[in-house]
């Protein structure tokens, strides 16, 4: 659902878009960006829309038709409960969540702003944003952090 529903929908749309010189807005993750332990089906969607998307933005240019990939942060739903391990079991993991939890209507207006401003890819959250950059600087970093930040959730579940 996160790649292919993605990828029909603006393939079934793109000749309208076209058209109207439209905005095609892809909801991602930080774990498009970066590496997410426990979420390795789910990271490797998101990784995938942005490699189709930022591809697609360079053959779209100067059609009039913008592409904006947004990450969202954390946000309160319960997509939690559905979430799979790379095998398609239920993850064992639990969902960790660092920062400030952003409410729906508060990750919908950023979604609309950076759309509204063509953002080619917005990340919403101060920790999605660092967590980022320090995954690009230096990965083993961002990985050794990541995995002791998972390891204390586990714990606390015990």
């Amino acid at each position: 659902v996160n790649f292919f529903g993605s990828l029909h929908c603006t393939r079934a749309a793109l000749q309208e878009l076209k058209a109207r010189q439209g905005q095609i807005v892809v909801v991602s993750s930080v774990a498009g960006l970066t590496p997410l332990l426990g979420r390795t089906g789910y990271s490797a969607s998101k990784h995938a829309l942005h490699g189709l998307f930022e591809s697609l933005r360079s053959e779209l240019s100067g059609t009039g038709v913008g592409v904006t990939v947004v990450c969202p942060g954390f946000t309160a739903t319960n997509i939690d409960r559905a979430a799979l391990d790379f095998d398609g079991t239920p993850t064992r993991h639990p969902q960790s969540t660092l920062g400030k939890v952003a409410t729906a209507d508060e990750t919908a207006d950023n979604i609309f702003r950076a759309a509204e401003r063509d953002k080619a890819t917005a990340v919403f959250s101060g920790v999605g944003r660092l967590s980022w950059a320090v995954s690009r600087v230096s990965p083993m970093l961002y990985e050794k952090l990541m995995t002791r930040s998972m390891a204390k959730e586990l714990e606390r579940e015990d």
